[in-house]
């Protein structure tokens, strides 16, 4: 057993990262929220509304007892994230042979 996370979780220290044993290794559960279409000041009031409910250490607290670590990201920074994860999976599907059919 072993997180997938790159560092061991204050409510789970005994469980080690799968990382410790195999270098590089990062698989992260990501939720995120969007609607379609959206205008660019909706954007900005949706984010700033879930920085501050994300930053209450209630919430945080409560995530953190299931196993989840709580972080906000801005919509570039969750773009950013997205295209970086949308190359990673196509490069682990290609090395495995893996294609759509």
């Amino acid at each position: 057993m072993g997180l997938t996370s790159r560092q061991r979780i204050s409510s789970a220290p005994d469980i080690p990262t799968i990382a410790e044993a195999v270098p590089g290794f990062e698989v992260i559960n990501d939720s995120s929220c969007s609607r379609e279409p959206v205008r660019r000041r909706d954007i900005a009031t949706w984010s700033g509304t879930l920085k501050k409910l994300f930053a209450q250490k209630d919430l945080q607290d409560s995530y953190l007892s299931q196993g989840a670590v709580v972080a906000w990201s801005s919509p570039a920074e969750l773009s950013a994230h997205i295209s970086r994860d949308v190359e990673k999976w196509k490069g682990v599907a290609k090395g495995a042979g893996i294609r759509a059919e």
